[in-house]
């Protein structure tokens, strides 16, 4: 056979691999329409991300090879891409405790996640080998070893031209065969997921606002009921049921403590108890303690001589108490703490702490603020209540 028979063989061949290439291209443009579609009615009729990852995973496996899947979202506020979801085979709790506490600053320019991140392009690796492991970066190199894999493919998560995010592909068993035509069909999946994730988000953004709102309308009318309670009666308990309506709102508590000051003797003293959990030998117990006003005496005397709110969500036998916190915790153990002064027209006149017995608080600043308005309400309430009382002494004791 001459070379030009040889030539021609070769074409031939080269044409009928070209055809093949082609028809498979064409049923797998096929099927990738039907997948797409399935997405498209995903994302129209759920918001459940587990559930378009499903169908991504399944549609994406007839591309290449991958066992896990990971999606890092940004915080604007860190500056930096968290760790957010986690799918596949070898993704254990405490593989996922490590990458959470490892979130990836937007300024390390030279790890490959941060790199897709802020370039908006894919990056991929079909084979990890020791010559590529020698050049990576440090943090590139811990993760490696956090979580070992034989290819990785990172994707930006995009959406209307915005990054929002990665998503990583990767094998732990077996390097990758990507080709170029393989990356922007994945690219055309990880869109799919950019837009649930983001429609999730509006969703959830939209859903806050409105609870904000309607909370923001439960806090008016509670706090029209505690002025109109305060104002008709100076009966404090009547007053403290009607602010404890608000409170339940924002949050669980066990017990309160109110303290007001006595100024010629230093000392907060107990002045009312609220609770369930409070019996009446436990608050005979908790009277006979001497809490002054001084500042390092108690966490009620910080709060009193500073005016700052002392927030203390979990407690445990190991912390650090001052001798009449250890004597108090003694007495009833508590789990949770929180304490606001009392103030009127810039005078502290005391303080108000509630307690858990065995769950733990959960507050933010904004619930702070809003325990904050109820507690300057019952400031009000308590100091009408001893304006009256030193009223009525003074009738009855005229000079």
């Amino acid at each position: 056979m001459n070379d030009a028979q040889k030539t021609k063989d070769q074409l031939i061949r080269e044409l009928h691999e070209l055809r093949y290439q082609l028809s498979l291209d064409s049923d797998a443009q096929r099927q990738e329409l039907v997948d797409i579609n399935a997405l498209l009615l995903a994302i129209n009729t759920t918001l459940n991300l587990d559930e378009v990852v499903e169908k991504v995973m399944d549609a994406l496996r007839r591309v290449f090879s991958f066992d896990q899947i990971s999606i890092f979202l940004y915080n604007a506020e860190t500056g930096s891409l968290e760790v957010t979801h986690w799918y596949g085979e070898g993704v254990t709790d405490k593989l996922r405790e490590i990458f959470e506490a490892y979130p990836l600053s937007i300024d390390w320019e030279d790890v490959y996640f941060v790199k897709s991140f802020l370039d908006s392009e894919p990056k991929t690796v079909n084979r990890i080998s020791p010559e590529l492991l020698a050049q990576y970066s440090e943090r590139d190199l811990q993760m490696f070893e956090w979580n070992p894999h034989k290819g990785i493919a990172i994707f930006p998560l995009e959406v209307q031209e915005k990054v929002i995010g990665i998503i990583n592909f990767v094998n732990t068993l077996e390097p990758f065969a990507l080709r170029r035509q393989d990356v922007y069909r994945i690219g055309r999946y990880v869109s799919a997921i950019a837009t649930t994730i983001n429609n999730a988000y509006l969703v959830r953004k939209t859903s806050y606002a409105l609870e904000q709102s309607r909370a923001r309308e439960r806090e008016i009318a509670h706090l029209n009921q505690v002025i109109l309670t305060t104002a008709s009666t100076l009966d404090l308990d009547a007053v403290f049921a009607a602010i404890s309506q608000g409170l339940k709102d924002i949050f669980e508590f066990d017990a309160v403590g109110i303290q007001l000051v006595d100024n010629e003797r230093n000392l907060l003293n107990i002045h009312k108890v609220y609770g369930d959990v409070i019996t009446d030998e436990l608050l005979e117990q908790w009277c006979s303690l001497e809490i002054t006003t001084r500042r390092d005496d108690s966490a009620s005397s910080y709060t009193f001589a500073t005016g700052d709110t002392f927030y203390f969500p979990r407690i445990s036998p190991d912390d650090p108490f001052t001798e009449t916190d250890w004597r108090m915790y003694n007495i009833k153990p508590f789990s949770a703490y929180l304490a606001l002064p009392l103030i009127i027209q810039n005078d502290t006149i005391g303080v108000i702490s509630f307690f858990r017995a065995e769950q733990f608080f959960d507050l933010d600043e904004t619930d702070l603020a809003r325990i904050r308005r109820y507690v300057a309400s019952l400031s009000t309430a308590i100091n009408n209540a001893r304006v009256h009382e030193l009223l009525k002494h003074s009738s009855a004791n005229p000079r």
